[in-house]
């Protein structure tokens, strides 16, 4: 229990530090003195921890499934999370969570990462091989097709998304390397040269 963290999975806002995890999220503001734990309302956990310690002084059992895989802190406080069956959103601090769906534009499928571009509120998301953006005005969100040399799609999963600094489109890790995005929304790849022949060296699941 508590062992894997999310890729890109941990994010700092003051004193407060954010950790997603295949078995929920983890919030501590007291450098890890003190935790508050959020869960499945299934109450079914990953691990086996019956009768023993995990560290939690606070237990919340609010999240649609305890496996994430993406998580982001707007700058408006908002927690998004990305998991199995979609996206997720809390404005009180994981106490209660908004599951957005399909009407929304968020299919219920696996998301992998997930960035707020900007204080304007662009938010993106990425599934297994789609990529979506919300903007400010924007009810839904709505799929991107994304301008790439050589064909019409990732070349591997999104692994995590990063803000690029003045713009609002972000960069793409993903398994077969990184997508950096130009000014006009188009994208240069940019592989390991080894990375068709020894796959994992080109696997990105992080970056700054």
């Amino acid at each position: 229990e508590w062992q894997y963290v999310a890729a890109d999975g941990i994010r700092t806002r003051g004193d407060t530090t954010f950790i997603a995890t295949a078995d929920g999220l983890r919030i501590t503001t007291d450098q890890g003195e003190t935790w508050r734990c959020i869960q499945a309302t299934s109450r079914i956990a990953g691990g086996s921890t019956a009768n023993k310690p995990d560290g939690c002084t606070e237990k919340i059992h609010s999240l649609p499934t305890e496996y994430l895989l993406a998580l982001e802190v707007a700058p408006n406080g908002e927690l998004w999370v990305g998991h199995l069956f979609g996206l997720s959103v809390s404005t009180d601090q994981g106490r209660t969570w908004r599951n957005l769906s399909g009407s929304e534009g968020v299919p219920r499928d696996r998301v992998r990462a997930i960035t707020v571009a900007d204080t304007l509120g662009r938010v993106w998301f990425a599934t297994e091989r789609e990529m979506y953006r919300r903007s400010n005005v924007d009810p839904a969100f709505p799929r991107v097709n994304l301008r790439l040399p050589g064909g019409p799609s990732l070349p591997g999963g999104p692994r995590a998304l990063i803000p690029q600094p003045g713009q609002s489109w972000p960069a793409i890790a993903t398994s077969y390397g990184l997508a950096a995005a130009e000014f006009d929304g188009s994208y240069h790849l940019y592989y390991l040269p080894a990375g068709d022949q020894y796959r994992p060296a080109a696997d990105i699941w992080d970056m700054t």
